[in-house]
């Protein structure tokens, strides 16, 4: 190997080099620390799925090695299977158990939820650090989405650290690593240095660092790093400029967290989404170091028993629920954000949004990832030139890797210091037609949580960034008219001749089945999909919607066809504006789609001649649109039963939410849900069935529908009892009346629980205030520990964080709406006995600071003897304030 070089060897896979001493890097920004090392302030991100034992020791190491234990804050994210929480425990219960604080034995039920919660604050009263620097984010484990969508949720338990450290669940460390990381980080000289490696599992060989070199393109057109270093670092004088990084430890500034969120959208993703997250941060002027020393160290230890043999992992390990449709979409997205047009057909790009060919998707795809995208401080080329790889082209269409290459003494790319790492390569103007909302960091105050940036020695420093932000707010929006040249005579040809096509094909067919039998309810899930009628009718009534728009362009050429509105007018409402985007990519709140239901600044909802009857989405599903004489509407799907709109004196009341699936595949996310025959977890699916199965319609006229739900296949291998449930909504005058009439058809009793989980909109949860008779109120706060039973003292009840409690006894909730000035009662006059409010506070995926769940409930169990029924009677009141 050569005598030791002054500044250190690198290996790169296939040889070693020396280093060299780097350039003098003119125009980087210099650290800036408001402590020094031995006072700063570190937020550790610990995200663990099913692996609270390894988890547990990886926290316990964490602070009994630090220097400064008492300056460390760990957010720990926990997926763990909640209805089972003594075979998957905790990281943070585990963790308390091995600092000699365990939860004792206690007695399943509602009845002992006051001493669990009793032992509970005993554990964490005793428990070293776990009330004061120990904050978690809990959910259930048939919820994940792999180790990036984890991750993301970091976000809501980032405080106002310093600096931000990201591992693993099975980690150990060195001696002192808390000083040692922020030591060696101050060595790069380098105010957006970023220490990261794939960290090392022998911690007796301190100077030799692993070192990541080689970077290939895998099948879908993105690079890749491997899982383990292929290279390493020998003997380094000081931290090392790198091509790469690794999920497993990076130690920075926390405004890298600010600046580069995690993509949530990146979904069911390992590797594919590495280099990506690499490439945003390089081009908002962040640069990635080896250490010269080892820093954290992977935990050689077995899986813990959990990951055993009943899993499907490779070694056994239980991994997150795979959705290969969601992985596909975030493949798209990874390829997006490089602009990587490979392996990319052109119906998935006409999903991404506008524009003319694939580019022209792409383009505008790329320009709507506003924070998730590129960086404006260096370009895509540059780091091409950098890294010394070739992305896919259509001059190379499989592009290439480095081979390692480089790897010993890459030279720091120079960047115009002034422009903020907050900007994007695309503004969002012009070209962005559904642009990605920010993530919100709710317990970080510092500036860089929302949009601005410390006091960084640079050239115009806050100053760039306001004159951007204020730019991209004066920035129009291009919306391009369609042509007017247009074939008048082929267009209404077409249309007429489309017409009548369909009418043949479908509408008597559809007119003899109303009048015959209705389809029936007992289907299976997957009944849900399309069959061949339904999307040849679907697409028929699309191609003759497109003909009508074309025929008015050409009618009218001074109009725009394509626009949902005429400028100046009022928001229109359509059945679209209940369904997701068409870009599965993003599942998170829309401000599109907030705006088109009267969300944000109370907007409410344009008159119109809405036609009642039998309709169907763009997903294929069947919905029932109810209209009365005031122009009031109410869309009640047959997939759930769930009313998901109603619509009175032009505002929408209901809320869906932006995450909601429109297309069967799972329960509608939003709207008047049922929660039959099971509220919340249990012995069958959680919530129960109802709101998974196609209910049919038994009776219907313009302003009232009845549907009915028997037993079937599926839902007897859950649950085999003789019911039959009929739910009737009628849309009044003055309100919106429902009924949930249950009956046994059997001989034998049955125990069931009955709940409207209902959504309903609100401008903002700052201008909500739920009033009726809370005051004095027992309620089971859900959010304490396993469950703690209150008192409720307040009259009026307004949310400032995470909600999850039900009201015993309260069924006269009224809401209040400043900021539209309306007021909506829920009446429950007969069945529904309590309340629960819920709210996921901060979760803006679920787009939570627009709706509210304020539901109807039947919580103690109802036992309903053969051959008897029970009613369940809500009604919706919109008045104003």
């Amino acid at each position: 190997m050569g005598a030791p070089a002054k500044y250190g060897r690198v290996f790169d896979g296939s040889s070693f080099q020396d280093v060299v001493p780097p350039p003098r890097a003119d125009g980087m920004v210099p650290p800036t620390t408001t402590a020094g090392p031995n006072k700063a302030t570190i937020f550790v991100s610990l995200p663990q799925f099913r692996d609270g034992k390894r988890c547990a020791q990886t926290l316990q190491r964490l602070f009994r090695s630090a220097s400064h234990p008492d300056r460390i804050a760990v957010g720990l994210i926990e997926q763990t299977d909640v209805e089972h929480p003594k075979e998957d425990s905790t990281c943070l219960e585990e963790y308390c158990k091995l600092e000699g604080y365990a939860m004792q034995e206690h007695e399943a039920g509602i009845a002992h939820k006051g001493e669990r919660q009793a032992d509970w604050d005993r554990v964490m009263t005793g428990c070293p650090r776990a009330k004061d620097q120990i904050r978690s984010v809990r959910f259930h484990h048939l919820a994940a989405k792999g180790p990036v969508y984890a991750r993301s949720f970091a976000r809501k338990v980032l405080g106002n650290e310093e600096f931000c450290l990201q591992i693993d669940a099975h980690m150990d460390f060195a001696k002192g690593w808390d000083s040692l990381a922020v030591k060696e980080w101050m060595k790069t000289g380098n105010e957006y240095a970023i220490l990261s490696n794939v960290p090392s599992k022998e911690k007796e060989k301190q100077g030799e660092v692993p070192r990541q070199c080689d970077i290939k393109i895998g099948s879908e057109g993105v690079p890749l790093y491997e899982n383990i270093a292929d290279g390493k670092a020998i003997g380094l004088a000081k931290p090392l400029l790198s091509t790469a990084h690794s999920t497993s430890f990076a130690f920075g500034k926390c405004h890298y967290e600010t600046n580069v969120p995690h993509d949530p959208f990146a979904q069911q993703l390992l590797e594919t989404e590495k280099f990506p997250r690499y490439a945003r941060a390089w081009t908002r002027g962040y640069d990635f170091y080896t250490p010269s020393q080892n820093i954290v160290f992977k935990d050689p230890a077995i899986l813990h028993p959990l990951h055993h043999a009943e899993g499907h992992g490779e070694q056994g390990e239980r991994k997150w629920p795979k959705n290969d449709n969601e992985r596909r979409d975030a493949h798209i997205r990874m390829k997006v954000l490089l602009d990587v047009h490979h392996g990319i057909t052109s119906a998935e790009a006409a999903s991404l949004g506008s524009g003319s060919g694939v580019g022209g998707h792409i383009a505008t795809a790329r320009a709507n990832l506003g924070g998730y995208g590129l960086g404006d401080r260096r370009s895509l080329e540059q780091l091409q030139e950098f890294t010394g790889i070739a992305l896919p082209s259509r001059a190379s269409p499989t592009g290439h890797g480095n081979e390692g290459k480089g790897c010993a003494n890459p030279t720091w790319v120079p960047y115009d210091a002034s422009i903020s790492p907050r900007a994007n390569l695309f503004d969002g103007s012009g070209i962005a037609d559904d642009l990605d909302l920010e993530p919100e960091f709710p317990l970080r105050t510092l500036p860089d949580a929302t949009g601005g940036q410390y006091d960084h020695p640079f050239a115009m420093g806050n100053a760039a960034w306001d004159e951007m932000t204020t730019s991209q707010q004066k920035a129009p929006i291009d919306r391009t008219e369609a042509s007017s040249d247009v074939p008048y005579s082929m267009v209404f040809l077409c249309w007429v001749l489309g017409l009548a096509v369909w009418y043949g094909s479908f509408v008597r067919t559809d007119q003899k089945a109303v009048r015959g039998t209705h389809r029936s309810a007992h289907a299976s899930r997957s009944s849900a999909r399309k069959p061949r009628r339904k999307i040849l009718q679907c697409s028929l009534l699309r191609t003759m919607k497109l003909s009508l728009a074309l025929l008015a362009a050409a009618l009218a050429p001074s109009a725009d066809a394509f626009s949902a509105t005429a400028p100046g007018a009022a928001l229109s409402r359509s059945s679209t504006a209940l369904h997701a985007s068409r870009n599965r990519d993003k599942i998170a709140s829309r401000s599109k789609w907030a705006e088109g239901r009267g969300y944000g600044g109370g907007a409410a909802v344009a008159d119109a001649d809405v036609a009642a009857g039998l309709m169907t989405n763009d997903e294929g599903l069947e919905y029932v649109r109810l209209a009365n004489a005031n122009g009031d509407t109410s869309d009640i799907y047959l997939f759930g039963g769930v009313v998901t709109s109603y619509v009175a004196g032009g505002q929408e009341y209901i809320a869906v939410r932006p995450d909601a699936k429109m297309d069967g595949s799972k329960p509608i996310s939003g709207g008047l849900s049922h929660c039959w025959p099971q509220f919340g977890p249990g012995e069958i699916q959680q919530h129960g069935f109802a709101r998974n199965v196609n209910w049919t319609v038994k009776s219907m006229t313009d302003t009232t529908v009845e549907l009915e739900m028997a037993p079937s296949d599926y839902t007897k291998e859950m649950w085999d009892k003789e019911f039959l449930c009929t739910f009737s909504v009628s849309l009044e005058d003055d309100k919106l009346a429902t009924k949930m009439f249950v009956e046994n058809k059997g001989e034998e009793a049955f125990d069931f629980q009955a709940a409207l989980h209902s959504y309903f909109t609100v401008s903002a949860l700052d201008n909500l205030a739920i009033a009726g008779s809370f005051k004095g109120k027992e309620f089971l706060n859900k959010m304490v520990g396993e469950g703690e039973m209150q008192t409720e003292d307040r009259e009026e009840i307004t949310i400032s964080e995470e909600y999850d409690r039900v009201y015993m006894g309260v069924n006269d909730p009224v809401l209040k709406d400043s900021g539209t000035g309306k007021a909506l009662t829920v009446a429950n006059t007969a069945g529904y006995e309590d309340t629960v409010l819920w709210n996921p506070y901060g979760d803006e995926g679920m787009g939570y600071n627009n709706f509210v769940c304020v539901e109807s409930v039947k919580f103690d169990p109802v036992t309903l003897e053969g051959g008897s029924s029970w009613t369940g009677d809500m009604a919706l009141q919109a008045g104003d304030l």
